[in-house]
């Protein structure tokens, strides 16, 4: 639980993502025109390397089938007379049907699908212009007056194993290192062995070192292996030095204030069952309160303070900023001293509440 396993969870999400980008998403053409137009936009649909037309469907109850069991993510609709309806300028419908309860699929999707149509589209209309006579460059200009420059800033390739396996891990180490914290303390409770590793009579600072001496063992080896999952993400050809350093003690600062967490939740409820639900409250949802997935400025302002006071929101943003935004290691400073700050008040929270456990050994044993 504290090396093998979220060794193992780390490399799995790693290799989980290593194909970057997702292509050759599968989606179905339903063509009802059968003409060379028609023909034409599933040739470019199968041409785009994010789509693969994966069957051809004869009806609409062909279609739904396909989609509801998940053979194909998307279906593409040319209605009859679409070629006609094109020739003769009353201008084409297509009708794209996405599964849109897979948001980044329905995404790609579209965006992909829109490109299509466009090329198409920007070729019926220049070859319509030159027949007309109109110069092949004058065409151009009339077409599209007007022109938007799209710059894609950070991330530019949409690589998902950066953009998501590299924040997914931390979210995962977090959730270890909560519970070794819980599972460290908690487990003395259980077997109402708390009395053979300490007694009450021992002063605060004795308490305080077996206490940490309890905990090193978690922070050793999750730190471990917070080192090789910097490593990987550097291999993406991060090589800044400052922002991996500052990264990696983020992480490791996060790993040792979750495990000092959990052990105050063990603490504080004097049941390991009590301790571990409080834990998966506090880790399970943190990812997808951090920003990543849906925007901060976004939130509903409850929620929005409840992602704040999370730990890992911090070092989501600051590994985002460093390592993707290239921000200047400055940024990490108030998430550093943040982190060291909550390390120590929490650590000094549970020396009191380690006493009031032993002066209450009828306590022990609770599941």
């Amino acid at each position: 639980m504290i090396f093998w396993l979220p060794l193992a969870s780390v490399f799995f999400i790693w290799w989980l993502f290593a194909a970057q980008l997702p292509f050759q998403l599968p989606v179905g053409v339903w063509d009802e025109d059968h003409s060379s137009l028609s023909r034409q936009i599933s040739r470019y649909l199968d041409a785009t390397p994010g789509l693969k037309v994966a069957r051809q469907y004869a009806d609409a109850h062909e279609a739904e089938a396909a989609l509801q069991a998940g053979e194909v993510y998307a279906v593409i609709y040319l209605p009859r007379n679409l070629n006609s309806d094109v020739k003769s300028g009353r201008g084409g419908h297509m009708v794209l049907n996405v599964n849109a309860q897979f948001g980044t699929h329905s995404g790609l999707i579209q965006r992909d699908v829109t490109t299509v149509v466009g090329t198409v589209s920007a070729g019926i209309q220049m070859q319509m212009r030159v027949t007309r006579g109109q110069p092949v460059q004058q065409a151009q200009a009339s077409f599209s007056p007007l022109q938007a420059q799209n710059t894609a800033l950070f991330n530019v390739a949409g690589d998902y194993q950066i953009f998501l396996g590299s924040v997914v891990i931390p979210a995962l180490l977090h959730i270890f290192a909560m519970t070794a914290g819980v599972y460290s303390v908690g487990r003395e409770l259980r077997d109402k062995t708390l009395g053979q590793w300490l007694n009450s009579t021992l002063s605060w600072r004795v308490r305080a070192l077996a206490l940490m001496g309890k905990l090193m063992p978690s922070i050793l080896s999750l730190s471990l292996v917070s080192a090789v999952s910097v490593w990987l993400i550097a291999q993406q050809g991060s090589n800044n030095l400052a922002a991996l350093c500052s990264v990696l003690f983020s992480l490791c600062l996060l790993v040792v204030l979750s495990i000092v967490l959990g052990a105050l939740m063990a603490l504080l409820t004097l049941s390991l069952r009590m301790a571990l639900s409080g834990a998966g409250f506090i880790t399970s949802p943190a990812f997808a309160y951090s920003g990543i997935g849906f925007p901060l400025l976004a939130m509903s302002s409850g929620a929005y303070t409840w992602a704040m006071l999370l730990p890992y929101t911090h070092h989501a943003r600051l590994q985002v900023q460093l390592l993707q935004m290239h921000a200047s290691v400055h940024f990490a400073w108030p998430t550093l001293l943040g982190f060291s700050g909550a390390i120590l008040l929490l650590f000094l929270l549970t020396i009191p509440l380690l006493q009031r456990a032993l002066q209450s050994p009828e306590k022990w044993g609770a599941r």
